[in-house]
Formats: C-alpha cells, structure tokens, sequence
C-alpha cells in the first residue's frame, strides 16, 4: 500500500485533484440539500479505496472503508 501512495503522489496533479475532491465531496456530504451530490462524488473514491484495501490487505482500513462504501450506497438509494 505504501509503494501505491508513493507512486500516486509522484503524479503530481492528479494527487492534489484526488484531494480537492474528497474534500469537496465531504463539505456536500455535510450540507443537507447537497447531500445527494456529495453521495454521487464520494462514491467512486470510497470504491477506489475499498479495493485497494480488499486487494493489498491493508489492514488499517480493511473493515472500515467497507462500511463507509455502504454508507454511501445507503445515501445514494
């Protein structure tokens, strides 16, 4: 995991772009009436980091982030 995290923050843009989402995605998570939105933004990153996690057994967030794609999932519907 840690290999994966080095090689993206070395593409440059693309790891701050990763970064303004999330947090753009957690202050309309935050807002009521931007909830749904939020939802739809969030989605793909948590889905992203679940996989990651199943996939290199990262054990700091093997249980976490799959109950935060659930969450997630339970917003959207």
């Amino acid at each position: 995991m840690g290999a994966y995290l080095e090689a993206l923050h070395h593409t440059g843009s693309y790891y701050s772009f990763l970064g303004v989402v999330q947090v753009v995605a957690a202050i309309l998570l935050l807002i009521p009436r931007t909830v749904a939105l939020g939802s739809i933004i969030y989605f793909p990153i948590i889905a992203n980091i679940c996989v990651l996690s199943i996939a290199l057994r990262f054990e700091g967030s093997i249980v976490t982030s799959p109950l935060m794609a659930l969450a997630n999932l339970f917003l959207l519907f």
